[in-house]
């Protein structure tokens, strides 16, 4: 009887072993790697598969399991469904953190593997630690220049031209010497775009702004009508550069306009209004003079003129053709002139400066050129006239002004572009004023 007990029991416990499946499987199907027959080398590779599939397999094992030790386990619910598989997105602590030298600027924005949040937090903050003008400005403000003209915007950033620009205008106003030194001698360089040279323009022009505290803008809008050549204008207004009316020549004084109203009650009010215009007070007191600022830009002013001027019909240049087919790059240029000469202001090298504007005129109105030619080309002659005084522009300057003279009126009688017409009018009613301040006749 005991020997049938126990024949029983092998017997049960080999038919619970026949249904179990071979441990390499079991082994397989929990590891989630492929097993090798015994006695053969072993060879591990890593798969990866998706929830779906981790699932199944989970289920597998727990179904074994249970088959092993004859009771339920209960399923674990680790996993769960989820139609997204993607796990969250950890945030770096880049954004955090902000540098505080131009070492780790240069070193951020040189870095071909930086992810986008280093490139935009050091091209953001590189600016601020500009304007801060730390010690180290001076020996590094060229390589950052050459750094900035040649860094490209491989995250396509919105703030990229912004900073850009910022960043090399602080730093042509903290060392404008060395810096403009750089960029007026890479304008004439091979190897650079349109864009970068317009660039290099664009960022000297507001520079000089800058430094010398002088808008071009600003004086326009100011700027009281010449009073000049009414023959030419026949009364009419001249917009200065295009910007709304001006004044109109020859309009009645403001009691004339009041006694032809009749707002003017009485004789003796009137008689009473024309003695205090006729009356002459006298007063020995001695008004201060208004403090004047002296101008920084005059010291480094030949520095952002001359080396523009230096190569501009130069042939040799396969990717600027400035007289010929870069007209864009040709009208920034002289917009860029206009304005250095103006943040100049009456400094002792004005008339030298002049004199190489005016030449540069010659050679442009000489050959003919788009309407936006013209107006940038009447735009630097406006600046020029309006900042040099009389002594100087009919001085040093007068035997180019019989040409610009004979060029300003042919453009006044062009009814093809009304506003190139209305400047050249306004200029040379301003060439008009200065004369008869200098007593010469124009």
């Amino acid at each position: 009887g005991d020997g049938d007990g126990d024949g029983s029991s092998d017997q049960s416990e080999s038919t619970t072993t026949k249904e179990l499946p071979p441990i390499s499987e079991w082994s397989a199907a929990i590891d989630g790697v492929p097993v090798a027959h015994s006695g053969a080398a072993k060879k591990v590779t890593r798969t990866f598969v998706s929830k779906s599939d981790r699932k199944k397999k989970r289920q597998a094992q727990v179904k074994a399991k249970e088959s092993l030790s004859g009771t339920s386990v209960p399923e674990d619910d680790s996993e769960t469904d989820s139609d997204d598989d993607l796990e969250p997105y950890q945030t770096s602590t880049r954004q955090q953190w902000k540098p505080r030298f131009l070492v780790d600027c240069i070193e951020g924005l040189k870095k071909k593997e930086s992810d986008v949040d280093l490139f935009r937090t050091c091209l953001i903050s590189l600016p601020e630690l500009i304007e801060q003008q730390p010690a180290d400005l001076t020996h590094q403000s060229v390589f950052l220049a050459q750094l900035l003209l040649h860094l490209a915007n491989r995250f396509s950033l919105e703030e990229y031209s912004a900073a850009q620009s910022r960043s090399l205008v602080g730093l042509l106003t903290a060392c404008p010497a060395s810096v403009s030194d750089y960029l007026t001698q890479q304008f004439y360089q091979e190897n650079y775009s349109l864009s970068q040279r317009s660039l290099m323009l664009e960022v000297l022009a507001r520079a000089a702004i800058v430094i010398s505290g002088r808008d071009p803008k600003q004086r326009l809008t100011q700027q009281p009508p010449p009073q000049g050549s009414q023959s030419s204008v026949s009364h009419k207004s001249i917009p200065a550069c295009g910007h709304g009316e001006a004044s109109v020549i020859g309009d009645k004084t403001g009691m004339e306009k009041h006694e032809e109203k009749g707002e003017l009650s009485s004789p003796a009010e009137i008689i009473q209004r024309r003695l205090e215009q006729k009356t002459r007070r006298f007063n020995s007191g001695r008004r201060p003079r208004p403090a004047t600022k002296p101008n920084a830009f005059a010291e480094v002013a030949g520095h952002f003129f001359y080396p523009l001027l230096h190569q501009y019909d130069a042939q040799d240049i396969a990717t600027l053709k400035l007289m010929k087919t870069d007209d864009f790059l040709l009208e920034n240029l002289l917009k860029t002139l206009g304005v250095v000469v103006y943040c100049t202001g009456e400094a002792m090298c004005l008339a030298s400066m002049i004199q190489t504007l005016f030449e540069f005129v010659l050679a442009i109105i000489s050959s003919k050129h788009e309407d936006h030619v013209i107006r940038a080309t009447l735009s630097a002659i406006l600046m020029a006239v309006i900042t040099t005084p009389p002594y100087i522009l009919f001085g040093n300057a007068i035997h180019f002004l019989p040409h610009i003279k004979e060029w300003l009126e042919l453009v006044a009688q062009d009814a093809h572009n009304p506003n190139n017409r209305t400047l050249a009018l306004y200029i040379l009613a301003e060439l008009g004023d200065k004369a008869r301040a200098s007593a010469v006749s124009m």
